[in-house]
């Protein structure tokens, strides 16, 4: 069966996201959630209704501009066709804004080259991308008042999905090229701040002076810019995302099977779920709630909970979602969660955005 390159690109995009996520060792079909038992706080709460969620289909949702708009990537036809990897043809992959009250679609950043990824910087003035081919790619910053942007990586320097805001003014990469960590500032000012480590560092996090990566071998590093020292915190690690004030993380651990949160030394202090199949997850805003999916082996599709981290227990959301990809966003104001998900319908694969309400 041949097979187009939309649906291609379609398959690697999932394939390489899960990859970075630890996906292969998800078992996501395979894994049984646990008897509903006493430890797991998530079982014991009351769901809210589903007619909170919204569902949007035939987008591929990559994050939130503001409370009204959320970005998205599509095929922009108006660039017409242009040479693709392996001598295949079609329309690059554009990042539009989509309207969630009218559902209208404006083009927001143009290229004649396939845009993969997009990340909204925290004060919503600036959105960093990746123009892909292949699995790798070149980092730009485009700014959302003068619509011009800076080159911020080498060529294909960054594996698609990696790169994110360090704070409003810079962004933080593994480069795939040198095998360092790096930041570059607005104006395209890159300084190396973790050396090279004979591992890849997957999607590295800067909390003050202290850099958070995984491992290709699952492993939790922490590296200290003022003194220069690399410390092993935890061995079989898939996730550990900071709070946004960047005191506590979430963990996940490999094998995707449970999730809680830890200080900056790896020591656990609160426990928010165990029983396997945990997938996407996102600290709230203010960073009192975490929000995570986890997904059934029965094939009832996904759930929706909300841990509060004042209390460790946890709320279902929303269940019986589509199968959704290993990522989710909360709105700025923290009252609605965006989930991107997919289903598979005769070897294809058709994107969609949930909006979700979370007061």
């Amino acid at each position: 069966m041949k097979i187009s390159y939309k649906e291609k690109r379609a398959r690697v995009t999932i394939v390489f996201l899960l990859i970075l996520l630890g996906g292969f060792i998800l078992a996501w079909g395979n894994n049984k959630l646990k008897e509903l038992g006493k430890k797991d706080s998530a079982v014991r709460a009351t769901r809210v209704e589903l007619s909170k969620v919204k569902r949007i289909d035939g987008i591929y949702p990559l994050g939130w501009l503001d409370e009204e708009n959320i970005i998205v990537k599509k095929e922009n036809k108006s660039k017409g066709i242009v040479e693709k990897d392996e001598g295949l043809k079609g329309y690059p992959t554009n990042i539009y804004k989509y309207n969630l009250k009218t559902g209208e679609e404006n083009l927001l950043i143009e290229s004649d080259q396939d845009i993969e990824y997009a990340v909204v910087s925290p004060n919503r003035k600036y959105i960093f991308y990746v123009e892909a081919s292949e699995l790798t790619g070149t980092g730009y910053i485009y700014n959302l008042a003068n619509n011009k942007r800076v080159q911020v990586t080498e060529e294909q320097e960054i594996p698609i999905g990696i790169g994110r805001w360090a704070d409003e003014n810079s962004v933080i990469f593994f480069s795939y090229t040198k095998g360092g960590v790096f930041t570059a500032s607005l104006t395209g000012h890159r300084i190396e701040i973790v050396p090279k480590a004979q591992v890849f560092m997957r999607d590295p996090i800067r909390v003050v002076d202290k850099v958070y990566y995984v491992s290709d071998q699952y492993k939790l590093y922490r590296y200290d810019t003022a003194t220069k020292e690399r410390k092993l915190l935890l061995d079989d690690i898939a996730e550990f995302i900071p709070s946004p004030k960047g005191l506590t993380f979430a963990h996940v651990a490999l094998a995707r099977k449970s999730i809680d949160i830890r200080d900056e030394k790896g020591e656990k202090k609160l426990h928010i779920y165990d029983g396997g199949g945990v997938g996407g997850f996102s600290w709230s805003p203010c960073g009192n709630k975490l929000a995570y999916l986890v997904s059934s082996s029965s094939q009832k599709g996904d759930t929706l909970f909300i841990a509060h981290i004042s209390s460790g227990k946890s709320a279902k959301l929303a269940e019986n979602l589509p199968q959704s990809f290993p990522y989710i966003f909360w709105s700025p104001s923290g009252k609605k969660i965006l989930v991107p998900a997919y289903e598979k319908n005769d070897d294809k694969h058709k994107f969609i955005a949930l909006i979700i309400e979370s007061e």
